[in-house]
């Protein structure tokens, strides 16, 4: 089973991606660390090659039993209970100025999508501000605040809501009561969590059984 440093290379970028970085932007940091480029490439190779093979050799004839996250549904319905949870959108700018503009525009009508793809700085923006839903406790406390205080959907914040990131303009545009989330809606989750807990027993069991088989040796 190999790995090589290009394909190494590949997983680091990949992982930059998702932080807006760069293997340039990575490579000046790495300069600050007791080790290379070349040794972080080769560490993440080792890793790689031990995942690879744990997947094809140890855990690829894991699978879950029929009916058996349906089972642990039924058996454990305090475990998906949801808390009452909002949807909204936001428009995200740096000063209050620009957010009083947007929230004038707003007040005579112009559409709160389009306002935050033209305006907002913030990774939505292209989405037209939409956050999703989300339950208390997910968002910085003033933000939560703010939007849990509008009642109506489409209704918007009157004022700007000030946070660490700068000024937002709030849009709420659904609701969902508290309640018991349908087996349905969690089913793919439930189903990866419980593969990779039986994965992560199997390879438990598999090191156990390299630690017993081994001759080990322990030196001062």
């Amino acid at each position: 089973i190999e790995v090589s440093a290009m394909e190494a290379e590949g997983q680091i970028t990949q992982s930059l991606l998702l932080s807006g970085a760069t293997i340039d932007d990575f490579k000046s940091q790495i300069t600050l660390q007791p080790f290379t480029y070349e040794e972080f490439i080769s560490s993440v190779q080792k890793q790689s090659i031990i995942q690879k093979y744990l997947s094809e050799e140890v855990v690829g004839d894991v699978r879950l039993e029929e009916g058996e996250a349906e089972q642990y549904y039924n058996n454990n319905p305090e475990l998906f209970v949801s808390g009452d949870e909002i949807k909204a959108s936001h428009i995200l700018v740096e000063t209050l100025d620009e957010a009083t503009e947007l929230i004038t525009k707003l007040e005579a009508g112009e559409d709160f999508a389009e306002l935050a793809q033209e305006f907002s700085t913030g990774p939505s923006g292209p989405q037209g501000g939409d956050l999703g839903f989300f339950g208390k406790g997910r968002m910085v406390p003033e933000f939560e605040t703010a939007a849990f205080a509008l009642e109506e959907v489409d209704d918007f914040t009157k004022e700007a809501v000030q946070t660490q990131f700068g000024f937002h303009v709030i849009q709420l545009t659904g609701k969902k009561e508290a309640g018991t989330l349908a087996f349905v809606d969690v089913k793919d989750q439930l189903e990866l969590q419980l593969l990779q807990v039986s994965q992560q027993d199997v390879i438990g069991e598999y090191i156990e059984d390299l630690i017993e088989s081994a001759d080990i040796e322990l030196v001062d």
